[in-house]
């Protein structure tokens, strides 16, 4: 379920960084540049995500960082995004609930327990 959310949160991105590449050439910055960045993101939030699929404690480490990393950015911006599109704004707060709830369930219950499915215990020599 999880990582569910996490896809349905990666194409909800996609479709609200396509909506905002429009206004990147407006804000001085180059569009090639502003698509390669966004590009790379979610190129490496996919290869994390599948990750976290395959059971990667690592990987679910990682995605905490960056939500927890980008969580002032993008609150600062929110004002402005509703100023600017009330529709991209509320799938912007959609993403970030879908992201918060699917690293809830990663770190929670069965969820944490599914990660330490794995891992190698340590036995005494003695």
């Amino acid at each position: 379920m999880a990582v569910r959310l996490q896809w349905v949160s990666l194409m909800l991105g996609a479709v609200t960084s396509t909506a905002n590449l429009a206004r990147y050439p407006r804000a001085g910055l180059s569009l090639a540049g502003v698509t390669v960045v966004v590009a790379l993101s979610f190129a490496l939030v996919i290869w994390l995500t599948y990750k976290v699929s395959r059971g990667r404690n690592w990987a679910r480490i990682t995605l905490l960082v960056f939500l927890v990393l980008g969580m002032p950015g993008f609150l600062s911006q929110l004002p402005a995004t509703f100023e600017r599109s009330i529709i991209l704004a509320a799938t912007a707060v959609a993403i970030l609930l879908l992201q918060c709830f699917s690293l809830y369930l990663v770190f929670i219950g069965a969820g944490a327990r599914w990660f330490r499915r794995n891992k190698p215990t340590v036995q005494s020599a003695a």
